[in-house]
């Protein structure tokens, strides 16, 4: 029998190792777990870029539409010529009964003789108006194409020569 002091002949072991099958299973939920929660991370920054992404196109595209409206409105009022955008009111039964003033430009209150018309329908400004003058625009809104059209209002005093267009 050899004594405590002396060294051992032999300089390597092999060992086995038991693991138990629940501490396996905790490994590996484990590691499922670390990997849905790496997808997670993923698809939530891939969804913040996307929602950066769409937050820029938003900018750019409100940047358009505001220099769109800025020449619009450029243009509106530096015609010469009266321009109105209405919006036609028909009864329970369709028929067109009356319009109202959505836009206009500087000159259509020279034009028209109409104060402060926007927001307004054409009967509530000329309570005598003729019916021809609304079933014209409303055989316009009908047909969607542009009309040019010369017309008398003796409600209003005025002659009009008019080009429409109903969008």
């Amino acid at each position: 029998m050899r004594s405590k002091c002396e060294k051992a002949p032999w300089t390597r072991f092999y060992g086995v190792l038991s693991i138990d099958f629940e501490t396996t299973a905790q490994v590996r939920a484990e590691g499922v777990r670390e990997l849905e929660r790496e997808r997670l991370l993923a698809e939530s920054e891939r969804a913040r870029q996307d929602a950066e992404l769409a937050r820029e196109e938003l900018q750019r595209a409100a940047a358009s539409l505001a220099s769109s409206k800025a020449e619009y409105r450029a243009l509106r009022t530096s015609l010469d010529a009266a321009f109105c955008v209405i919006e036609m009111i028909y009864d329970e039964r369709g028929a067109a009964e009356d319009y109202r003033f959505l836009e206009i430009n500087p000159a259509f209150t020279a034009h028209k003789g109409l104060v402060d018309p926007v927001g307004r329908t054409a009967r509530e400004l000329v309570p005598e108006l003729e019916d021809q003058s609304v079933q014209l625009y409303a055989g316009i809104a009908a047909l969607g194409e542009p009309v040019r059209s010369v017309s008398q209002s003796p409600a209003m005093g005025r002659r009009f020569d008019v080009m429409e267009r109903w969008t």
